[in-house]
């Protein structure tokens, strides 16, 4: 039983906010692509041969193929359910928790304070969004978080394990998502210059991550089939990208900028205020402290601003950079709360109660919901409808202006149908008016 109440209150959103949509339907369509690619990954187990649908324009070539491959484990092991995806998830979030907790302790946060970095990375808005639709950012920001963690662990105390794991999970950072898991590289020269840390550690640190990038590259080119993935995700995906002949956002270049301001002020605003109305709090600080907090900050911006060099740019790409100013905010918070018993301490058995109900409530939530919609409900119903009465369609022909990406992810998804615009299909699909473009965020 825990005797901070401030647990409870993170057991409380857990309960509330994320298990309830662990059995809900509809998901952003860029999760739901995901989820079809997963699928099909699991049925044939080609490493480098990822099928988004099933017909001659159907190869994936998105992204590096990890998120794919570990979650299609996931459906080999629970089948072909709408659940799949959401379980995985949330089995990343509660790890990203538990990286995010490993941090905290090492900066100081003491176990009874930790509650505040969790609950603000379970509530900030992007955050709260993004754990829980399918993205690669997640198990980006996982695996980067960890490597982070443990390149400080060896700054600390130095050892050929923390290295070794910090470099693997380095690895595995680029291959869920690229070139842009490279901000992992800047915490050894953040740490040798804001810490005045170990410079041969620094460099021994590099010597290892860097060695471990050279090894990926080379094993990719040798293999042929993973050359031939990787040349196509090169050219289409990320040279495309850079050129602005990919996905645009209307908002303009800057768009991120604007949305990582708006994100990273709603966490700062209290605490800058109160630091400012009471300056001899921020005197107090430890320079240790401060450190952390800079530290971090540079950590962040590191994984944020670089996207800007793309036209290509959605809110969710910021979602690796969040743990870090959720960690820089956490010092403050803690700072200013170190004196104040913001929760006092009540009865451990109290607090089991309340915690324990709490999730209770939010188990009766997720299974009462089970099957319910989260999002598109009118277009699933009709797919679903539409898929009941053509049982063996493998193929629809779909009117250009019908044709929308949330409906060509869950036709894909939930039945296997791949959807084409050519007149000779013989299956053509009328799902009526309706039309469904999920809002990005």
């Amino acid at each position: 039983m825990t005797k901070n109440l401030g647990i409870v209150v993170l057991i409380a959103i857990l309960a509330l906010l994320y298990i309830p949509q662990l059995f809900m339907q509809g998901m952003f369509v860029d999760g739901t692509l995901y989820g079809s690619v997963s699928r099909n990954f699991s049925v044939s187990s080609n490493l480098f041969i990822l099928a988004e649908t099933h017909d001659e324009y159907g190869r994936f070539i998105g992204h590096p193929p990890l998120l794919f491959w570990l979650q299609g484990l996931l459906f080999k092991l629970f089948g072909d359910h709408f659940f799949v995806e959401r379980i995985f998830c949330f089995c990343v979030f509660i790890f990203s928790l538990i990286g995010l907790s490993k941090l905290m302790s090492f900066i100081g946060i003491k176990k009874n304070h930790k509650w505040i970095g969790l609950v603000l990375f379970s509530v900030m808005p992007l955050s709260y969004w993004g754990q829980m639709q399918n993205l690669i950012e997640p198990l980006l920001s996982l695996f980067s978080l960890g490597s982070v963690y443990l390149l400080m662990k060896d700054n600390q105390k130095p050892n050929w394990k923390f290295l070794g794991l910090a470099t693997i999970l380095f690895v595995a950072a680029i291959m869920c998502k690229g070139f842009v898991a490279l901000f992992v590289l800047t915490a050894p020269f953040f740490s040798w210059i804001i810490f005045k840390s170990s410079f041969k550690r620094a460099l021994l640190q590099y010597c290892f991550l860097l060695l471990g990038l050279f090894i990926l590259i080379i094993s990719l080119y040798l293999y042929e089939p993973a050359n031939d993935y990787f040349s196509q995700y090169f050219n289409e995906q990320f040279i495309k990208s850079l050129a602005g002949k990919r996905e645009v956002n209307p908002a303009g270049r800057f768009h991120l900028l604007e949305r990582l301001t708006s994100e990273v002020l709603v966490i700062f605003i209290p605490a800058l205020l109160v630091l400012f109305i009471r300056r001899k709090k921020l005197n107090s600080m430890s320079s240790t402290n401060k450190k952390w907090i800079v530290f971090m900050l540079c950590i962040g911006f590191s994984a944020s601003l670089p996207i800007l060099v793309s036209p290509k740019q959605m809110g969710f790409y910021l979602i690796p950079s969040i743990p870090y100013f959720i960690l820089a905010a956490s010092v403050m918070y803690v700072h200013l709360l170190r004196n104040i018993n913001l929760f006092s301490k009540i009865k451990s058995t109290v607090n089991g109660v309340i915690g324990g109900g709490v999730f209770a409530i939010g188990i009766s939530i997720a299974v009462f919901n089970f099957g319910s919609y989260q999002r598109d409900a009118e277009l699933l119903k009709a797919i679903d409808r539409y898929a009941a009465n053509h049982p063996e369609m493998k193929f629809c022909n779909v009117t250009r202006p019908q044709m929308t990406n949330a409906m060509i992810a869950y036709f894909q998804r939930r039945h296997g149908v791949s959807l084409v615009s050519k007149g000779d299909c013989k299956c053509n699909c009328h799902l009526g008016k309706e039309k469904v473009i999920p809002n990005q965020p």
